[in-house]
């Protein structure tokens, strides 16, 4: 079967009512990454250095691509100089006279960009292709017989990079980018589309990776979205291998920083288990978790590095030999646990560089599914208790086996490394050679993010990565000193660093204060230093800036800096480091709203039994007051939290941050503090946001577990209707089945019933939860389609904790979360804000959320199931109710029969599938069992389907979105509650057509079939067996084989 899955808020309601009154309180014994606990368990924690851990030697930047740099041939295909036609393609490479083997990129940027080059083919003319693929007998580089059969002349046995001839024809597109004709990977129209404009001879590979271009996301550049994290690495060696600037973890400056990285700890080749780098590592994590220890710091333990997984060493292959079994993976989720319990860590940073890459010790496809199958093994180990994040590769060749987009529900966020992206070691790569590129330009950058959205991954769990450090060159020609010139290798060591390539952005800023002149290159959005032979690429305050400014324009949530121990020392002649985010201004209440006191709060009453709550909230100048101040920020990002911050300076704001559901939100000023401060009104506003989120968050932990139980009824209900194998194919309407459970929040005891609260909290839900439609497979097998409804049961509990995490995060102002996204039947207040709107009239000021409702939640999970049954007695039984014009009210007396005093005529309800014509349509002994056991009126269900029926054109209706006092008043249900096709007529009793039905002509649905015989398919059956020789129409018979507009 086919299951469609539309207006899903219905069921996503009833759910919310399930999980009110039992778990209001539950306390949640999940430790948060903020609170620390330290289990020692020495027995299981290596806290001896290995000697294998001496063979590896850090460098001083995230990355060190001089090892293995990669292969940019992720742009290599028909550019849009050369496009116009295949002739031209191929007279570009013959009239080529470049006698090297290959003709360097001269621009400065790289053809590692996912842009179209404008360079034209590549070719072989003269030697082997820069890219390592066939050189086909045109002297033209490509795969496939084409290239590598007849007339190659080197690399002959190349394969492509995805498609058809790639290894074993099985290669897709990492990230879900396209696949082109020839076999590359790419985002534009020459992948995703047709690399022949004109003749349409070379398609995208179809089922290789998407073939449509993604949209990039969008948010307002300056946003501030970046702001929601800031991670700062901590090069632990810095202390052994840095000449000068060192910095112990005492030392460190972390204002502005959301959590710290500890890097890095490394993992057992043999045991899987984690291990320290160095000796000085077991004090020095102790002084480093102890950064902590005030809960407004987050410390994790990073785990492997770049040159963990360089060659010749003995860990070249540990990342991929430990995720390749289930039982390695055990043994490291289990170490790292320990490793953390013991040193106090909060979570985990997995900094692999990287999965798939054999030069890097990986392989291919395997690691890709293995990595996602260890962070899915290590959320459910460890819950909510620790964090999980990775490290994403900024170049394609090493991205493409991540498979982030599997990734994403178990780590709380991705470290996307913006830097590193060039440096000496472009000189081994052909197509680039030795030609001065920046390592963070924003060009090639913005083209290195687009597969992040081929893969569909939430931009708020990106943290965009800016580097502390530059890369530099000693160019060929002084005279040649910029962008795009010659380099004969790499930059001089810095004084503090001692690395070739390299320098702090500390020695960079000493070197300008002797002189050094530095320039900004507003097109890269980046700086160059140039002395002598030199020339360094580097980031600094401005810079940083953009470049936040930048990732916000694109919705990131966080940055990522590599590293926190470049600051300066106090001793240090380097100068300042950019300044990193200060809280310090954030969300500033203007002067007038300073100096404006509000009336003052008063805790003496229960808000419940309080006589007039919306004068009371519009007395307090809550809204009004809260209403200017948003519209005095600059944006509405951490709105809440920055207010509270800015009212109280010395108490702990991050313990109110309230932006998602696992959110804390607890403001500790009491009512008198507010009046103190002359913003007592203020205090019912912050009363109201507390409210709100125990409200959703107690919907948002038990959606899953609640809805369980409705899992385990649709079994139930299949046992009892006696659905077996063999039933034909269907659809079914989640609209149809759940249409009208919104109408049972008539149940709630809410203060001020309909305006605002709870009831527009769930309405609002509900709106939202309605947009999503989704379609999933079955098959013709009934029981199977029965587990297919179960899926869709499961669809809706993700879709609804997603929806009701978007709700709470608008709200609040989580980062990328537009409040205009909100639903308009919960903007009940007399702001202008909509996250302010929300609280409007003191719908939120109560006692008590969520108890005394017991009652309402137990009416509301059976009339859910009572829907659910009834829809699958439609669609896996084939019921339909018939208005019997031949049955007076002394014969209306089968069980399956229902006399209607307010219409006097008999209502019954047969089984029979109409595309089968030998079955007998009758009753079903099944729906007398379903209404005694769910306790449905024979009169009410059959009404209602009869007058949805009527009411909507003789179609099945979708029950309709209420919130109204009387629903279910005396047990009637919504219209079209129980939605189910109806026919009117009579009863035949002849042999031929045993059960068919002789229809009325006055009923809507079956007009001008008037004493025809329902349904054609047995009608025309009877005709045969009645006059076999010409099948002649001895009965006449209906045009219709469904029920009337049964689709």
């Amino acid at each position: 079967m086919v299951l469609r899955l539309s207006s899903i808020a219905f069921m996503a309601i009833t759910v919310l009512f399930l999980c009110l009154a039992t778990f209001a309180h539950a306390e949640n014994t999940r430790q948060l990454h903020g609170s620390r606990s330290r289990h020692h368990r020495r027995s299981n924690v290596i806290t001896k250095v290995p000697a294998w851990a001496k063979e590896i030697t850090n460098s001083p930047g995230h990355q060190n691509p001089a090892m293995a740099p990669p292969d940019p041939t992720v742009e290599l295909e028909l550019s849009d100089d050369s496009a116009t036609s295949l002739d031209q393609y191929y007279k570009d490479a013959e009239n080529a006279t470049e006698s090297s083997d290959v003709t360097p990129n001269k621009s400065h940027l790289s053809r590692r960009s996912l842009e179209k080059r404008a360079s034209g083919p590549l070719y072989c003319k003269d030697g082997p292709c820069a890219d390592d693929s066939c050189c086909g007998p045109d002297k033209i580089c490509g795969y496939g017989p084409d290239y590598c059969g007849k007339g190659c002349s080197s690399n002959c046995d190349a394969t492509a990079m995805c498609g058809e001839y790639s290894e074993e024809g099985e290669m897709p597109c990492g990230m879900n980018l396209c696949c082109s004709a020839s076999g590359w990977c790419g985002t534009t129209e020459v992948f995703c589309s047709n690399a022949d404009p004109i003749h349409k001879t070379l398609p995208c590979q179809a089922g290789y990776g998407s073939c449509n271009i993604a949209s990039s996301p969008s948010c307002a550049k300056g946003s501030g979205s970046t702001n929601g994290r800031t991670i700062g690495y901590y090069q632990s060696w810095n202390v052994r291998a840095r000449k000068c600037d060192t910095k112990t973890p005492k030392q460190l400056n972390t204002k502005g920083f959301t959590h710290l990285f500890y890097s890095f700890a490394f993992i057992d080749p043999v045991s899987f288990k984690v291990t320290p780098a160095h000796d000085d590592d077991v004090k020095q994590m102790r002084e480093f978790t102890d950064l902590s220890k005030d809960g407004k710091l987050q410390t994790w333990i990073a785990i492997g590095g770049f040159d963990f997984s360089n060659e010749n060493t003995s860990t070249h292959t540990t990342w991929s030999d430990m995720v390749s079994t289930k039982a390695n993976r055990a043994s490291f989720i289990d170490s790292v646990r320990a490793y953390m319990d013991e040193y106090g860590f909060q979570g985990v940073d997995l900094d692999w560089e990287y999965p798939g890459e054999p030069k890097r010790g990986g392989r291919k496809l395997a690691d890709t599914r293995n990595f996602s199958m260890l962070l899915k093994e290590m959320r459910a180990a460890y819950g909510d208790k620790y964090g999980i994040s990775l490290t994403l590769a900024p170049d394609y060749w090493y991205l493409r086996w991540f498979d982030a987009k599997a990734m994403e529900p178990y780590v709380d966020f991705f470290g996307f490394m913006a830097y590193d992206l060039h440096g000496y070691w472009d000189e081994d790569v052909k197509t680039l050679g030795k030609i001065i590129r920046g390592q963070a330009d924003i060009r090639e950058i913005g083209n290195n993010t687009i597969p992040l959205w081929f893969g569909g991954l939430d931009p708020k769990k990106l943290n965009f990565g800016l580097a502390l450090y530059g890369r530099g060159y000693t160019v060929a020609d002084k005279s040649c000193n910029d962008l795009g010139c010659s380099f004969v290798g790499p930059s001089k060591k810095g004084e503090c660093t001692d690395s070739d390539g390299v320098m702090s952005l500390g020695e960079i800023k000493n070197l300008i204060k002797k002189g050094v002149k530095s320039t900004y290159l507003k097109d890269s959005m980046m700086k160059q230093i140039t002395f002598d032979d030199q020339w360094i690429g580097y980031d600094d305050e401005e810079t940083f800036a953009d470049k936040k400014a930048w990732a916000d324009g694109y919705c990131f949530g966080g940055t990522m800096i590599w590293s926190i121990d470049f600051q300066p020392s106090d001793n240090s002649t380097d100068g300042d480091v950019p300044a990193l985010p200060d809280l310090d201004g954030i969300g500033a209440i203007p002067k007038d709203l300073q100096d404006k006191v509000l009336k003052k709060c008063d805790t003496g009453f229960s808000y419940d039994n309080y006589g007039d709550l919306p004068k009371l909230w519009y007395d307090s100048g809550a809204e009004q007051w809260a209403d200017a101040y948003v519209k005095s920020q600059k944006d509405h990002t951490n709105w809440a939290q920055n207010l509270y911050r800015n009212l109280f300076e010395k108490k702990d704001h991050t313990k109110f941050s309230c932006v998602t559901p696992n959110s804390r939100c607890d403001f500790e000023a009491s009512c008198a503090e507010f009046n103190k401060i002359g913003k007592g009104g203020l205090y019912y506003l912050f009363q109201s946001m507390s409210s709100f989120h125990t409200f959703m968050k107690a919907l948002n932990q038990q959606f899953d577990s609640k809805i369980t139980l409705s899992l385990a009824t649709v079994s139930e209900m299949r046992l009892i209707l006696d659905i077996k194998s063999g039933l034909p194919q269907t659809t079914i309407n989640i609209g149809s089945v759940l249409g009208s459970a919104f109408s049972m929040a008539s149940a709630i005891a809410a203060p001020l019933p309909g305006v605002g609260g709870p009831l527009a909290g769930i309405s609002g839900l509900a709106s939202m939860i309605g947009t999503f439609t989704s379609t999933v497979g079955g098959n013709d097998n009934a029981v199977d389609a029965t587990d297919t409804l179960t899926f869709a049961v499961k669809t809706a509990a993700v879709e609804g904790k997603r929806k009701i995490a978007d709700i709470v995060s608008s709200v609040y102002g989580d980062f990328g979360h537009a409040q205009t996204d909100l639903p308009k039947n919960m903007l009940v207040g007399g702001a202008d804000n909509p996250a302010i709107k929300v609280f409007g009239y003191g719908a939120w000021l109560r006692d008590n959320d969520l108890t005394d409702l017991s009652g309402a939640v137990e009416r509301m999970s059976d009339k859910m199931n009572q829907a659910l049954l009834w829809q699958m007695a439609r669609l896996f039984k084939g019921f339909y109710v018939v208005i019997r014009d031949d049955l007076p009210i002394n014969k209306c007396t089968h069980p399956n029969n229902a006399w209607d005093d307010r219409t006097n005529r008999c209502l019954d309800i047969l089984s029979w599938w109409p595309k089968s014509a030998s079955g007998r349509v009758g009753g079903d002994l099944a729906m007398e069992k379903v209404w005694a056991k769910w306790n449905m009126s024979p009169l009410w269900t059959l009404r209602n389907a009869v007058e949805c029926w009527e009411n909507n054109g003789g179609k099945i209706g979708d029950a309709k979105v209420k919130a109204l006092q009387n629903e279910w008043t005396n047990g009637v249900p919504p219209p079209c509650f129980f939605a189910m096709p109806v026919l009117k007529g009579n009863w035949s009793k002849d042999a031929a057509s045993d059960g068919a039905i002789w229809l009325a002509g006055d009923f809507v649905g079956q007009e001008g079939q008037a004493g025809r015989l329902w349904p054609k398919d047995k009608c025309d059956k009877a005709n045969r067996e009645l006059d076999p020789i010409t099948g002649g129409q001895v009965k006449k018979c209906s045009s219709l084989n469904k029920v009337g507009g049964e689709k």
